[in-house]
């Protein structure tokens, strides 16, 4: 079996086509996948290439330590197998978070990398970062799981295709610990900044019908770049090799055998096309700067409400018709329409009545966060925030999915103590008590709860019980649901055959708890 090997890392590798007269394509798969990933592309580039395909660290038969995994651990990764294969200048084609690897290494080992392909690649708004990561730890079950539909979401392919089943295998074998790790490592890493410093001619692809990753950032990024090109597999998703394996093989062929672009004989034609590329990389530069200097809005929740505009403290008038708990709302829900805002704060009120009490304290609200530029953006059916939100809460939040999904033992610990110094002795997020709110408040603490009683766990199998019992005795004036928490404290007092205090916690259990 084509094993390389490094300290505790095994790399399985597997290569086809000749190798001898023709260049050489290492292809890196994406998360939940496998070398196999490849299977319908690999025959048809293989007539052209010597192809390479291999398993991550952590997937197929590929091993290695899988704690606190990194972009740059990976990337190391594939040096290691390219210098190790002894192989020539190489084409890179990666996609998903294989297409982040191929980037970072042609960054790094520039001089190694002939052309790179890239596919459906992850790039968003900034803002938006907090809410894809809560769509896909929802749709995870909180990292405790993948998505039955995951498939669905990125291939057309039928579930009765064998292809379709061959790919589900692969997926649910894939391990979850690592799965979730790269899941983060994706989405927190933002290419097109990637796609500026590379110098490797590059294609971007993507999937005419693309909807779990959208591609309009990577595109226009793409577009304005002298060392990219863009073009879209029609009648594709995600995975573009598995929908359209003949089309998509065509095009990275036909890219990474292309001769060096003929320089223009005619100057105006070049000129045009240079001035074409700088109009619109200053009109995306100048959409970003707008961005970037529009008004901010800080929202203190966590231990005390406050409001901040471009960072001066509005004090007064917040516990008027209701102008708290509507910015609290649309702190949460940046845009939002007034129906929803209607149902979530007065739903025992009739929707007309509601919408036209709605009327007069959005009056209200946007005097008080008057700025020459409008923050509070009305028509007649949204309301939106037009700033920059930052919220204390929100970063809360998560911290904690972050610490939740980290399976480090000492990182969780780090994470775990930073987040639980961070919390009043008594009490968080009491601001309002809308329901909405509340369905989020208990959320929160139940992760905490789970959190604190894990780390706890791990403590007391390395013998340090006296943090443990500190730890303990702090979450049960900090949380409400804190029976498992009493539950744990007297089972650590039992264990150390401390009677005195394992009575005052039952004691003291039975007071809260009955």
């Amino acid at each position: 079996m084509p094993i390389i090997v490094q300290n505790d890392m095994r790399l399985y590798y597997k290569r086809c086509g000749n190798r001898k007269q023709r260049e050489t394509i290492v292809l890196i798969h994406s998360n939940v996948m496998d070398h196999r990933f490849f299977n319908a592309i690999i025959p048809l580039l293989s007539e052209q290439f010597h192809v390479v395909t291999y398993d991550l660290r952590g997937f197929g038969q590929s091993t290695g330590d899988t704690n606190g995994l990194t972009v740059d651990l990976y990337v190391e990764d594939l040096a290691f197998l390219i210098d190790t294969l002894k192989l020539p200048k190489v084409h890179l084609v990666g996609i998903g978070f294989g297409a982040l690897i191929a980037l970072n290494y042609s960054i790094k080992y520039e001089h190694r990398v002939r052309r790179m392909v890239v596919m459906s690649m992850v790039a968003f708004p900034e803002e938006e970062y907090d809410t894809i990561v809560d769509h896909r730890y929802k749709l995870t079950a909180g990292g405790t799981m993948l998505p039955e539909d995951m498939l669905k979401k990125t291939t057309l392919l039928s579930e009765d295709n064998p292809e379709y089943k061959r790919l589900c295998e692969i997926m649910y074998k894939s391990p979850l610990h690592v799965v979730m790790q790269l899941m983060i490592l994706t989405l927190s890493n933002e290419p097109t900044n990637l796609m500026k410093l590379t110098k490797v001619p590059s294609l971007n692809l993507s999937g005419e019908r693309e909807v779990f990753f959208p591609q309009y950032l990577i595109a226009y990024t793409a577009v304005y770049l002298p060392h990219f090109k863009h073009a879209v597999i029609p009648n594709a998703s995600t995975y573009m090799m598995v929908d359209q394996p003949e089309i998509t093989a065509g095009m990275i062929t036909a890219f990474l055998q292309e001769q060096k672009k003929p320089s223009f004989e005619d100057p105006l034609a070049f000129e045009i096309e240079k001035k074409t590329r700088m109009y619109v990389e200053n009109v995306f530069e100048k959409g970003t700067l707008e961005k970037v200097n529009r008004n901010e809005i800080q929202v203190d929740l966590l231990h005390h409400f406050r409001v901040f505009i471009n960072g001066k403290q509005i004090l007064y008038k917040w516990n008027q018709r209701y102008a708290k708990e509507i910015l609290i709302f649309l702190v949460f829900h940046p845009t939002t329409t007034r129906e929803q805002i209607c149902e979530s704060l007065w739903p025992e009120l009739p929707i007309k009545i509601a919408r036209t009490n709605l009327r007069v304290y959005l009056f209200h609200l946007k005097k008080l966060l008057n700025e020459e530029e409008p923050i509070l953006v009305i028509d007649r059916e949204n309301v939106q925030l037009d700033a920059e939100v930052i919220c204390d809460a929100i970063e809360f939040i998560d911290k904690v999915k972050q610490a939740v999904l980290e399976i480090n033992p000492d990182e969780k610990y780090k994470k775990f103590k930073s987040l639980f110094d961070e919390l009043p002795s008594s009490g968080f997020l009491t601001s309002t008590y809308d329901d909405w709110f509340l369905l989020r408040r208990d959320k929160l603490e139940m992760e905490l709860v789970h959190l604190t009683i894990t780390v706890s766990k791990l403590l007391i199998q390395l013998n340090q019980y006296d943090e443990v019992e500190q730890i303990l005795v702090e979450a049960i004036s900090k949380f409400e649901d804190n029976e498992k928490i009493y539950d744990l404290l007297i089972d650590l007092q039992d264990e150390l055959q401390n009677d005195e205090q394992y009575d005052y916690w039952i004691n003291e259990k039975k007071k809260e708890w009955g």
